[in-house]
């Protein structure tokens, strides 16, 4: 009987051992599944992050190309205005060549 006594002890006390032990695992547990929580969070910051990284290199590439449009069109105003310019002189050439021309028939 002693025996039994003894082994329902012995039982009993590693049954509140175990319990104890299930209660810290049981903790644990919920503090893995908390962290767990904030590394996804994490993650998802960093993934975010990382698309807003590629958005920025995306506008950058888009800049840099606008800039170079912008570049070709200055220089194709540029060369439109020197072209203007020279068809201007040649018809104020052609103009007084004509009114010289006019003037010289009208002394005839």
């Amino acid at each position: 009987m002693k025996l039994l006594e003894s082994d329902l002890d012995l039982a009993e006390e590693r049954a509140t051992d175990s319990t104890a032990k299930l209660k810290d695992a049981e903790t644990r547990v919920e503090e893995l599944e908390r962290e767990n929580k904030g590394l996804r969070k994490e993650i998802e910051r960093i993934e975010g992050s990382t698309n807003l990284t590629q958005k920025v290199k995306d506008l950058e590439a888009q800049s840099e190309e606008a800039q170079q449009r912008m570049r070709t069109l200055e220089r194709q105003v540029d060369q439109l205005e020197a072209d203007l310019e020279q068809a201007e002189d040649n018809y104020e050439k052609a103009k007084k060549e004509l009114e010289t021309t006019l003037a010289e028939l009208g002394d005839l």
